[in-house]
């Protein structure tokens, strides 16, 4: 295998469609993805002492050379196991300097409601959404939270402050190999959406995809509750075992697969006139400020502009 960097990165964010444009972009034929969405490098320290060359013959041993390789990896705007949004941005560009990355971002609190709502279904989160929020707003270790501890907890909030976690992405790579779109256009013409980040990345955008791709619809509650984190964590012994006997590969495509499936879809909305999501408004309008500075594009969000 000749081939040793990555062509694109979606780097997130998550719960904002990335599930619907890697089902997308799987079928292009010039396009190669991992079999399984998900699969983080870059804020491993244990795959990264493994190197590159390894990450890819794990997911693109059968790639044809001449595709654009890629990957859909939320998680490269988390800080997660240690890593800052800052060190994983300069893992990627040692990889990569001139890799392609593809952002799509969700209204901020609706996004965060989504990723509550896959808490309450995964790790058994008791409280209300409003009072998840701004118990973490007005908490008066926000700041070293943010720094230091994401978490199930946390992931609500501060995955939703687009501005401080693309930040870093800007002052290490050149703006115009940083492609922003929003989740509410995709949406709404997601053949025009698709269409825009072919061209980015340099690929065809003359060929038959399947646009209408929904998935990961989310929920509360769980099918089977015994498959979610909240119960399998409680069982070191059975994490251990599972993954001393899966290959890594095969650990990936099931953990993905199962978090997508055990999900009951449900028609929770959120109550956008109380006191308390004005709060969560006001939170981050400084952020998508922040954000719009950066991109130098407007948001489809008017509460924020």
């Amino acid at each position: 295998m000749a081939k040793n960097k990555l062509d694109f990165i979606v780097i997130g964010a998550a719960k904002s469609g990335t599930t619907s444009l890697h089902e997308i972009l799987k079928d292009h034929p010039n396009i190669s993805l991992p079999k399984a969405k998900e699969v983080p490098f870059f804020n491993d320290d244990k795959l990264l002492e493994k190197g590159s060359d390894w990450y890819l013959s794990q997911h693109f041993n059968q790639s044809e050379e001449q595709n654009l390789w890629g990957t859909v990896t939320p998680q490269y705007m988390y800080y997660r196991g240690g890593h800052s949004i800052n060190n994983t941005a300069k893992q990627i560009k040692k990889h990569n300097p001139k890799v392609k990355l593809i952002v799509i971002m969700r209204h901020p609190i609706k996004r965060a409601f989504s990723h509550y709502k896959s808490g309450v279904r995964r790790y058994g989160i008791t409280e209300s959404f409003d009072e998840h929020m701004t118990n973490l707003i007005s908490s008066k270790n926000v700041e070293k939270l943010r720094n230091n501890n994401w978490d199930y907890k946390t992931l609500p909030l501060f995955g939703s402050e687009y501005g401080k976690l693309l930040k870093p992405y800007y002052q290490n790579f050149d703006a115009r190999n940083i492609k922003v779109l929003f989740f509410e256009d995709l949406v709404k013409n997601p053949e025009k959406v698709v269409k825009e980040l072919l061209k980015f990345i340099g690929a065809s955008a003359d060929v038959n995809l399947k646009y209408d791709q929904k998935a990961n619809p989310g929920g509360m509650k769980p099918k089977i509750p015994l498959l979610t984190q909240k119960y399998t964590y409680k069982i070191p012994l059975l994490r251990q075992t599972y993954r001393t006997i899966l290959p890594y590969k095969l650990r990936k495509i099931i953990e993905v697969n199962i978090n997508s499936w055990n999900a009951k879809p449900d028609n929770t909305k959120l109550d956008s006139t109380t006191k308390l999501y004005k709060q969560i408004v006001k939170h981050y309008k400084p952020d998508v400020k922040l954000l719009t500075k950066l991109t130098k594009k407007r948001s489809p969000w008017s509460e924020f502009n």
